[in-house]
């Protein structure tokens, strides 16, 4: 089916692009913005939209006034006012000059475009039901339509309408059905479907993409996909209906699925061992390279259940994980027995399928062993040199102490300028290199622990303090990232207090990108960066103290792929933005 079209009305550019990316993303739509009605008024021809949303306060022409002009130029297309204005006599005006729904610009911008998007549908369907249903005689557009219709009146439940497909595959005559319910005629086979339909109808005013066996005159009785809505003609409301046969579709697409998930799931040539297992834990199937990886052959496996080769869980525990196990799947690391009795490390990837009415389990098996061998060696290896870091570091840091307590020895002989100024400069190198040391010692933990989930709200929880009010609309979202990236929010809080004294206020928000990336922002309201300095801030030694924070900040955020940047404007805040890849963050569900 072809996008619907909507041209969008706005003055504020970044509004307009919000609101075509948020309606568009779902493929369903297609938006053309604009932030001139009279530039509208040119191409409305050309672009003959299926609904048209607009501003009422816009430059040259109001809205309204862009509406009226519209309905001069014979357009009825649906029309949608979204505006920030709330006047009582502006609303009466819009509506009577031929606007389909008035709504108002909130705070919560996700919401207000899930209410507009529904606004717009239901303009764009009442309008589409006009035409269609505006016979429904013999020979009209209604009854000549392949897709079967039925219109049913409420509260009734009478059939006032049906066309000659719907009279064709039920068997009925029109005499027949008008005026009849279809519990009557017997047309549901299934009464808990037919209470459903209705339940989400009577809840939703609309229920798509039911289910539902149909039985005909004759008794058959086929399976077919109901879309149904309640709409108004005039005064009055309807249920209208339409349904499409899946009875062949739904039996072929059974039979094959099952014959192409089991096979494509078994292809030998993997160099993953795959094994489908049954719920009391027996093997169903296997490739021949999971049978390598314990050292079997495919016909021993086979008798062989998966307590066999995995001592480390026991036969209940297996079980009670099968039977919980579903089409999300799970990924985990286990060890796996081989015959001659060694062990392997491996990584599993499970998820359970019915097929052939049966509940199986597939199992994809890499053998990681070596992987876990020199990751292990690796591990060994950081530590020993992260350890000799640490002792040198202290040990340094002594010296430089007890250099420093002589040349403060010094500051109450009378020596020459020349040699004081020596050890002043002396005494600055000191300080530098305790700098470096201190530095080193951050960079050091870098990469030391595996990344984890952690939450965002909880970092913004941890920076309450009273001098500045933190702010978090980022609920629910958890990112991947290095254990310390608990200091990069630290460290940004302290450059807000340290650089921005005026600043009252912290803002930290959280957005789903286009390409599926997500948008962290810190916003202050302070003095902000100047332009010439939003890329220096990042680099190692720049800044009034060590210059270490923002430059360990992008190390550390790099670790995990993670970007951060300033965009704010000077003199209105600072903007920094941390961009987090597709992949490294989730939302936790609230149940």
């Amino acid at each position: 089916m072809a996008p619907k079209s909507v041209l969008y009305l706005d003055s504020q550019q970044e509004l307009c692009e919000t609101f075509k990316q948020f309606l568009e993303k779902s493929g369903d739509f297609t938006v053309y913005t604009c932030d001139n009605p009279k530039n509208a008024l040119k191409h409305i021809s050309e672009l003959n939209p299926d609904a048209v949303v607009s501003e009422i306060q816009m430059p040259d022409m109001d809205g309204t006034e862009f509406l009226r002009c519209l309905r001069d130029k014979g357009f009825n297309t649906p029309f949608i006012f979204f505006t920030k204005t709330c006047v009582s006599d502006q609303i009466i005006e819009a509506l009577n000059s031929g606007a389909d729904f008035y709504l108002k610009k909130g705070k919560n911008p996700k919401e207000q475009f899930l209410s507009l998007k529904e606004k717009i549908e239901s303009a764009i369907y009442k309008s589409q039901m006009k035409t269609v249903l505006s016979e429904t005689g013999p020979g009209s557009l209604f009854c000549r339509n392949p897709v079967p219709h039925v219109l049913v009146a409420i509260p009734e439940a009478v059939f006032v309408a049906v066309n000659d497909i719907f009279l064709q595959i039920t068997g009925y005559t029109r005499e027949e059905v008008v005026g009849k319910r279809a519990i009557d005629l017997g047309i549901f086979a299934d009464e808990n479907e037919r209470f459903q339909l209705f339940s989400e109808l009577e809840k939703n005013h609309y229920a798509n993409g039911f289910e539902l066996k149909i039985r005909s005159k004759s008794g058959d009785i086929r399976l077919h996909r109901i879309f149904s809505r309640i709409i108004m003609l005039g005064k009055k409301p309807y249920i209208f209906c339409t349904s499409e046969d899946i009875t062949e579709k739904k039996e072929t697409e059974m039979a094959l699925n099952d014959e192409i998930t089991r096979r494509r799931i078994l292809q030998d040539r993997s160099r993953d061992g795959i094994v489908i297992l049954k719920e009391d834990g027996s093997v169903f199937e296997l490739n021949e390279s999971f049978a390598k990886m314990l050292g079997y052959s495919v016909e021993e496996v086979k008798r062989m259940h998966v307590w066999d080769w995995n001592h480390h869980i026991s036969e209940k525990e297996i079980i009670e994980v099968f039977r919980a196990a579903d089409e999300k799947g799970e990924n985990f690391e286990t060890r796996h027995s081989k015959k001659d009795g060694s062990e392997i490390d491996v990584e599993i990837s499970s998820t359970a399928a019915v097929i052939s009415g049966k509940k199986l389990i597939l199992c994809i098996c890499r053998d990681i062993t070596h992987h876990k061998r020199a990751e292990e060696a690796l591990q060994i290896v950081n530590s020993k040199l992260n350890l000799l870091s640490h002792i040198t570091c202290h040990e340094i840091l002594n010296k430089t102490l007890a250099i420093k307590a002589f040349l403060s020895l010094l500051d109450d002989q009378n020596l020459e300028p020349e040699i004081s100024d020596y050890l002043k400069d002396a005494d600055l190198a000191i300080s530098s290199i305790e700098r470096q040391i201190k530095f080193t010692r951050e960079y050091e933990k870098l990469g030391l622990n595996e990344p984890v989930w952690i939450s965002i709200e909880s970092l913004a929880k941890n920076l309450e303090d009273f001098r500045l009010k933190v702010d978090c609309d980022c609920s629910r979202v958890y990112i991947y990232a290095d254990t310390m990236l608990e200091k990069v929010f630290q460290d940004l809080f302290d450059n807000t207090l340290r650089h921005a004294k005026e600043a009252t206020r912290v803002e930290i928000k959280c957005r789903k990108n286009a390409d599926s990336s997500l948008l962290i922002t810190w916003e202050d309201d302070g003095k902000g960066i100047p332009d010439s300095q939003k890329e220096q801030i990042f680099k190692r030694g720049y800044g009034e103290n060590t210059g270490f924070g923002l430059f360990l900040a992008r190390e550390i955020l790099g670790l995990t792929g993670i970007a951060i940047t300033e965009t704010g404007v000077y003199k209105k805040g600072v903007r920094f933005e941390i961009l987090v890849p597709k992949g490294g963050y989730h939302l936790k569900k609230m149940f």
